[in-house]
């Protein structure tokens, strides 16, 4: 499975509200809340293809734990993401 930084660019930090998938300006913005004794987050990225063949996911992005974490919620923003929205 392909990382998403290297199909869809780098990714960089976000905003850690609103909790999951959001359009924005310059991208997709991605927030997700993690247990309290999490090290790191993969967020998968499913198409519909894959859904209704039951695929694994498409891509997976690692959310960075020091450069896009805030508190418990893990954040990022992928450009170029929007179609699988």
């Amino acid at each position: 499975m392909p990382l998403l930084a290297g199909l869809y660019g780098t990714p960089t930090p976000g905003s850690p509200i609103p909790l999951g998938a959001a359009l924005t300006p310059t991208g997709v913005n991605f927030a997700v809340y993690a247990a309290p004794g999490a090290t790191s987050v993969s967020l998968c990225v499913f198409t519909p293809e894959d859904l209704a063949n039951g695929a694994g996911p498409t891509a997976e992005i690692q959310l960075d734990p020091l450069g896009g974490r805030q508190g418990l919620t893990y954040d990022h923003i992928s450009a170029s993401c929007e179609r699988f929205l």
